[in-house]
């Protein structure tokens, strides 16, 4: 209901790396043990509290607690966005997530699940293989900063990039591990990752991922345009 969509306002979680004091958001249900936690990492311009009306309103997740993660530099959150900082954030976070639900973060494994948009993908696959999640969304993901620069400014260019984020490398970390699945959707005109992007992941992960192509999905328009698919990929990845 509209009360009950109203009354999920985020609340601020603090904890701190190297980079310093860092917050992400939680929208929390309305069980003190929530079924699922999952972890939502947001695109390169977008901070964790722009992504809060739609996970407030999001029905899968209606019981259960979504972290909103904003990246070093980004929201309140202090320090500069690299793949090394945003990794040493991420393995912070959960001890933070643990401490407020008073469970031990290995109890909080097995309800551990991702969500991530665009440059969040890179995120929540790192999430993945350092807490040992299993499942997860991702949509519109790429496979490598290296991937997407030569298909956009082509060499020498793509070799001077200051940050090698590498879904692939990570994905094949998820493969060594086993029993992890991941639901994948991409729009077809997608103008910013390019639909050949999320196509090549799934076709070198076929075991890992469901990939479905969201007919005249744009990059980010996606978000709203498609929103009954990504609900259903929610939902399919609670499933254990």
């Amino acid at each position: 209901s509209a009360a009950y969509i109203q009354s999920r306002q985020p609340e601020a979680l603090s904890y701190t790396t190297a980079q310093g004091r860092q917050v992400a958001w939680m929208i929390n249900s309305k069980t003190e043990q929530p079924p699922h936690v999952w972890l939502v990492f947001t695109g390169n311009g977008t901070c964790a509290l722009d992504m809060a009306p739609y996970f407030r309103a999001a029905e899968p997740l209606k019981n259960d607690l979504t972290v909103l993660v904003d990246y070093p530099g980004y929201g309140r959150s202090v320090g500069r966005p690299t793949p090394n900082t945003i990794r040493e954030s991420i393995r912070a976070l959960l001890p933070a997530v643990a401490r407020q639900l008073r469970t031990p973060p290995e109890a909080l494994r097995t309800r551990l699940r991702v969500f991530g948009h665009s440059l969040g993908c890179a995120s929540a696959l790192m999430a993945m293989n350092e807490h040992g999640i299993q499942r997860g969304v991702l949509v519109a993901p790429f496979t490598s900063m290296l991937g997407m620069a030569q298909g956009t400014v082509g060499w020498p260019l793509c070799y001077v990039l200051h940050h090698r984020f590498d879904n692939v490398e990570e994905l094949q970390q998820l493969r060594n591990r086993g029993h992890c699945h991941l639901e994948v959707i991409h729009g077809t005109q997608d103008e910013v990752i390019p639909l050949a992007q999320g196509r090549s992941l799934a076709a070198g992960f076929p075991e890992i991922i469901t990939f479905h192509p969201a007919d005249r999905g744009s990059h980010n328009g996606i978000l709203n345009t498609h929103r009954s698919m990504i609900m259903e990929a929610l939902a399919a990845a609670k499933r254990d």
